[in-house]
């Protein structure tokens, strides 16, 4: 065994080790900089060999049983599962059937440990037998509750297990037969054992208007509070935005530019003008999108929240914004007479509809008039004389 490939084994194998991306561990090391492509190298190696476990987030584990690998489980409808392994130098090994007797107490979206015990060939898929849960996805669950033969259960929504929950004492938090609550695990179902949690909420009686929106956010673990830095950050970025500051920008608050989104849209965050250039006889049509970014520090407090959050979420009856409202539905919402930042793309059309040149820019608009569809469709009937406009 050579020095280098044994100073990795001894650090991924040791007690205190967490497991760490390939850059960190080099550093912990205390290797001489040379020696990085010739670390990487045996990392590698020893991955492909099945002595070292590639996790999710590209963090590094000992491998523990020879030929193993590790990957994300999801359980099918009928029990069964399937094992995507982690990808090594950038290659995705075929994903491994796990029956469900062989699926321990791995639940869908859980890191697992997987021996395979079928290569995959062109008429089966690979298959094999998880031996160790690595990490959970989650130990939170929302489901139904209710009671059989004195015994008080929960019914977890979709198709995470087979078997209800067992919850002993759910009176303690008030619930009731066909509530709508939350539960933390504390021992996950096998095929032969419902498992056991404790109801941690009681959210409502199922069918009750709100309780549908609320279990999707305890289901999927939606952020709903922003963390008070966060706030701050947003409140001060507020605090300094000003309407006649243009710096930087290409000045459209001259143009013509409209909204039109359906009635109950919950945002409104691109706007658009439609000229003719008076030259060249082209369509000009510009695109504004809000620029939400202008208000967010690279590494500050904004920008941490919203990469955890990725994205807003639109529920029926709630939206949970991936900025506070200050920002989501203040500066960065393209209200009717306010200046907002934008980013601009404008396209040149020839009257046969070719495109011709197109510009890119940081801009500033200042929105005329918020229409909905219908109302803009009145007009364009109205334009072609199906019917008058309407007052």
């Amino acid at each position: 065994m050579s020095d280098l490939l044994s100073k990795v084994l001894h650090a991924v194998t040791a007690k205190s080790y967490v497991p760490l991306k390939a850059k960190p561990l080099f550093k912990r090391l205390n290797l001489p900089d040379d020696e990085y492509p010739a670390f990487r190298k045996t990392v590698r190696e020893l991955v492909r060999t099945g002595r070292l476990a590639l996790a999710r987030n590209n963090t590094l584990r000992a491998a523990d049983i020879h030929g193993t690998v590790t990957g994300v489980y999801r359980r099918a409808t009928s029990g069964h599962g399937f094992v995507r392994p982690h990808a090594v130098d950038g290659i995705f090994k075929p994903e491994i059937f796990i029956r469900e007797d062989k699926g321990l107490d791995a639940a869908t979206g859980d890191e697992v440990m997987v021996r395979v015990t079928r290569e995959a060939t062109r008429l089966k898929d690979a298959a094999g037998e998880i031996v160790r849960v690595l990490e959970r996805a989650t130990r939170t669950f929302v489901g139904t509750y209710f009671e059989r033969d004195r015994q008080t259960l929960v019914r977890v929504d979709g198709n995470a297990f087979t078997h209800s929950i067992a919850v002993g004492d759910a009176g303690a938090k008030g619930a009731k037969p066909q509530d709508k609550v939350v539960i933390e695990m504390l021992r996950f179902p096998t095929q032969d054992s419902r498992g056991e949690g404790v109801v941690t909420e009681v959210l409502g009686a199922h069918g009750q208007p709100g309780v549908d929106t609320l279990s999707v956010i305890r289901a999927f673990g939606l952020p709903e509070a922003f963390p008070e830095s966060a706030l701050n950050e947003a409140r001060q970025v507020a605090s300094q935005f000003s309407e006649t500051d243009l710096h930087g920008r290409d000045d459209f608050t001259n143009e013509l530019v409209v909204t039109i989104d359906p009635p109950d849209a919950k945002d409104y965050d691109d706007a658009v003008s439609v000229t003719i250039d008076p030259k060249t006889k082209h369509w000009v049509l510009t695109v504004h999108i809000a620029d939400v970014a202008a208000f967010v520090k690279p590494g500050g407090a904004l920008d941490t929240e919203a990469r955890k959050r990725a994205t807003s979420v639109y529920l029926p009856q709630k939206v949970i914004p991936m900025f506070p409202e200050v920002i989501s539905n203040g500066l960065a919402s393209l209200q009717e007479g306010k200046v907002r930042y934008v980013k601009t793309v404008r396209m040149e059309f020839t009257p046969g509809l070719q495109k011709g040149h197109v510009t890119f820019a940081n801009g500033a608009i200042r929105n005329r008039k918020r229409f909905t569809y219908d109302e803009v469709q009145e007009q364009l009937d109205a334009m072609e004389g199906k019917k008058q406009p309407t007052p």
